[in-house]
């Protein structure tokens, strides 16, 4: 099985950073998944960057920590369905955990435990 994994090259952070988020996002497509918390409305202010920017979007709530990989496996499937070219996280660590997960599994084969660290196919 080969594997590829590369780091975001670019991480912005702080104060004003998410005026920046529209043009990014425009730069990878015109319609972006948007993984939230438990929330949706917290991004109401990105989703409005987003549209300024002219990039439309479809949300995806996480409640909790995305350790049910049924739930994963089911979701990596929405940005295809909702006709989505780009994934965005945004909240804290679990809507950002479920975004990495399904940006990762948008573009791979398999199953997502196929790439669990010693849980996952190689593990067995």
């Amino acid at each position: 099985m080969k594997f590829e994994f590369t780091s975001p090259a670019k991480i912005i952070f702080g104060a004003g950073a998410l005026r920046e988020a529209g043009a990014i996002a425009r730069a990878f497509g015109k319609r972006a998944l948007v993984v939230t918390g438990r929330d949706t409305k917290r991004a109401g202010p990105l989703l409005k960057i987003l549209r300024e920017a002219g990039v439309s979007a479809a949300t995806f709530s996480v409640a909790v920590e995305p350790v049910c990989f049924p739930r994963l496996n089911k979701a990596r499937h929405w940005p295809k369905r909702k006709n989505c070219e780009l994934v965005v996280g945004f909240g804290g660590g679990s809507a950002l955990d479920a975004a990495k997960a399904i940006a990762a599994m948008l573009a791979n084969g398999g199953e997502l435990l196929d790439y669990v660290e010693s849980s996952g196919a190689a593990g067995r």
